[in-house]
């Protein structure tokens, strides 16, 4: 009856163990892909092509050298209009 106690015990140890070394193998390779993946994306972004593209565009990621401006302007001077605009007190209220 020991013995059988002890075999089953030993039985469940080896079977946690197997499920930690897969789970761990499956860790290791899911780190590797994305390493891989960091540095393919660290290439592109800094490539010389790209921080061409980069340079020519404003913060908002319009293009400077567009004949019009750039494609966000229209709505990067609306926008500042409308933050300018809230900032400034209402002077139709009156303070009682």
């Amino acid at each position: 009856m020991q013995s059988m106690l002890l075999g089953v015990a030993l039985l469940m140890i080896a079977s946690v163990c197997i499920a930690l070394q897969i789970i761990s193998e499956v860790q290791r390779i899911q780190r590797r892909l994305v390493e891989d993946e960091l540095e393919r994306t660290k290439e592109i972004q800094y490539s010389a092509p790209y921080q061409a593209i980069w340079a020519s565009q404003d913060e908002w990621g319009a293009f400077m050298d567009s004949p019009e401006g750039g494609a966000g302007n229209a709505d990067r001077t609306d926008r500042t209009s409308r933050t300018a605009s809230a900032a400034q007190p209402d002077s139709t209220i009156s303070a009682a």
